[in-house]
């Protein structure tokens, strides 16, 4: 069947979280891959989308390709991801030029502060991993408000 029918009875199995996603499937679709494969990871899991630089078009905004323009989507997508760092690369082969998108997961974290205040903290770490100084940091007053918070990132 389809991937996108696939993947919510993946995840409704209580399958996953995976460490390592790959996707090559229709470039139209890629922003609704990477939506269900981020939901099916965890901090630290890797997410691989292949042939994202059709010879060289994803550069050129005026493509009416509907391949490009997903792939297009999938990296506006990923700009405003907080829990994505991303790193697109070009492959040159006997077969031409392309390339894939390397995604690893990164967390939102609670930490316990002064009083019962709390912060959330968007770590660019790994489970174990200390946080860099760059991260945006969110003051909340209570765990509700900061599941409240989470649930508005998008964070199951």
């Amino acid at each position: 069947g389809k991937a996108l029918d696939t993947l919510p009875k993946l995840a409704a199995e209580g399958r996953g979280p995976f460490d390592l996603i790959f996707i090559d499937a229709d470039k139209p679709n890629i922003p609704e891959y990477f939506v269900w494969a981020l939901k099916l990871s965890r901090p630290g899991s890797v997410i691989v989308v292949d042939n994202v630089v059709r010879d060289g078009a994803l550069a050129d905004s005026a493509s009416t390709d509907s391949n490009v323009q997903g792939v297009r989507r999938l990296h506006e997508v990923l700009a405003a991801e907080p829990r994505a760092a991303a790193i697109t690369l070009q492959t040159v082969g006997s077969k031409g030029y392309d390339g894939f998108t390397l995604i690893r997961v990164k967390a939102l974290r609670l930490r316990r502060t002064v009083g019962s205040r709390r912060q959330l903290v968007l770590c660019s770490c790994g489970e174990y991993g200390g946080c860099s100084a760059e991260l945006a940091v969110v003051r909340i007053h209570n765990l509700s408000a900061a599941v409240e918070a989470e649930e508005e990132q998008g964070v199951d």
